[in-house]
């Protein structure tokens, strides 16, 4: 689910930072760190995308576009560090500032799906099945009755 997904996301990104931050010539973990990134990034959106329908149905494509305008504009993120080094701070300490930020942030929204979020999601996707198998029997009975006419 949700919180277990988000957990993961935050030890992958966690990861990923202290890799780049620790780089160097003797450890080089630029190109695992970014491809943790780009596994935990992928992660952390698509864990995202079940917040929307613990609200109002009238709420949904407002909180999908949110997340997907708050997912594209992460990379600016980039930037904004690259100033920062630029600036005097070393890649280490920025790294590893982010990873905490980072850790931080993530557990908060970890934490957040236990409880009323997480049954609410439950509770909607269990009406979504039930409407669908409600759907497909009325559907197989009609079948069943055309079927049984001919």
């Amino acid at each position: 689910g949700p919180f277990k997904s988000t957990c993961l996301s935050t030890i992958i990104m966690t990861v990923a930072f202290l890799l780049i931050g620790f780089s160097s010539n003797e450890l080089d973990g630029f190109v695992v760190g970014c491809l943790l990134i780009g596994i935990g990034g992928t992660l952390t959106l698509l864990t995202a995308f079940p917040s929307s329908f613990i609200l109002d149905p009238k709420h949904i494509p407002h909180i999908m576009t949110g997340v997907n305008c708050l997912f594209d504009a992460s990379s600016v993120i980039f930037l904004l560090l690259y100033k920062i080094y630029q600036a005097g701070v070393s890649r280490r300490n920025l790294f590893i500032g982010f990873a905490c930020v980072n850790f931080v942030l993530q557990s908060a929204c970890a934490f957040a799906w236990c409880g009323k979020p997480l049954a609410r999601l439950r509770a909607t996707q269990e009406a979504e099945i039930e409407a669908q198998s409600d759907a497909n029997g009325s559907a197989n009975s009609e079948m069943g009755v055309e079927a049984s006419k001919q």
